[in-house]
């Protein structure tokens, strides 16, 4: 018979916890807090229902997700098990088995969930902090007068908006806490520097003149327009949607050069039909050559058509 700090000499684990000692079945937990059990079986017959039973335990106690969990929440998640298969040996119905073990799965999805959303923000507040402190230094270093104190404010402003973004829509992420403490960590990195990158991009649209027509945008200029800066630069960091779409709005704007002329004016150069129309509107006077007496006609000038017309004539008596 199995003791408590004894070694199976079937598995050749330690039993740390000894969940059912009867005779002709044990339930344990190892030293990795893993569920064990041993059956006599030549003096008992397991139910019906012990294959599926012990199936399905396997299958939820070898969860990744599981390593993810701390001792004591790793201690309840192997007990509840353990109950589980103590219940299937006892002949105590599958249906008892069944909603134990579910809920030690959905015990283990919970709290790695929670695991995993402390990593999520374990980075993207270990960004927005070290933006601060930057903007910090930067403040007693150069002075609020500094030009690039302006790009500073304005980064660290994004990474706040990133982190309020991260840290409002955290339970809505797809989270797998089976991927490790480090892609989650990584994830949340880049995701406040996405928001960085979107704040100075609103930045430089602002001074551009692309997104606002602001004079001056600094520490010095108006009080409206710096703090009307450093909203959409929090926005930009926070928001999803608001730097792409001015992406593709500018995407989208004609990249040929306008025509030439102010406003929309167009200069429309003279058709032919337009050009004998008004040949044959224009007023002509009669004038004789001296040499072969023929007359011409000749078309009037901007001055002669003013109400003023002359007239020469040569006449040889």
């Amino acid at each position: 018979m199995l003791q408590q700090g004894t070694i199976d000499p079937i598995t050749g684990r330690v039993v740390q916890d000894l969940i059912s000692d009867m005779d002709y079945y044990q339930v344990y937990l190892d030293q990795d807090l893993r569920v064990w059990w041993t059956v006599d079986y030549d003096l008992f017959q397991p139910p019906v229902e012990y294959t599926r039973v012990a199936t399905r335990l396997i299958q939820i106690q070898g969860d990744p997700a599981v390593a993810s969990l701390s001792k004591i929440k790793k201690l309840s998640f192997a007990t509840m098990l353990a109950t589980a298969m103590q219940q299937c040996l006892a002949s105590e119905g599958e249906e008892r088995c069944s909603a134990t073990l579910e809920a030690a799965q959905k015990f283990v999805i919970a709290r790695s969930q929670e695991v995993a959303r402390c990593w999520h923000l374990l980075g993207s507040f270990l960004v927005m902090i070290i933006s601060v402190v930057w903007y910090s230094i930067s403040v007693v270093c150069w002075g609020v007068e500094d030009p690039l104190l302006t790009v500073i404010t304005v980064t660290t402003c994004g990474a706040i908006g990133a982190f309020f973004s991260v840290a409002a829509r955290l339970g809505s992420f797809d989270l797998a806490p089976s991927a490790g403490f480090w892609i989650h960590f990584v994830e949340s990195i880049s995701r406040v520097v996405v928001g960085v990158i979107g704040a100075l991009i609103v930045y430089l649209a602002i001074r551009g003149k692309m997104m606002l027509n602001l004079d001056a945008v600094g520490p010095q200029a108006e009080a409206e327009h710096w703090y009307g800066l450093l909203t959409l630069a929090i926005v930009g960091g926070a928001s999803e949607y608001f730097v792409p779409n001015f992406i593709n709005r500018m995407e989208a704007r004609p990249t040929s050069p306008p025509p030439t002329g102010q406003g929309n004016d167009r200069t429309v150069p003279p058709t032919p039909s337009s050009t004998s129309s008004s040949s044959a509107l224009r007023p002509s006077t009669m004038r004789l050559s001296p040499s072969n007496g023929v007359s011409e006609s000749v078309p009037m000038s901007s001055s002669s058509s003013s109400g003023v017309s002359e007239s020469s004539s040569s006449s040889s008596h």
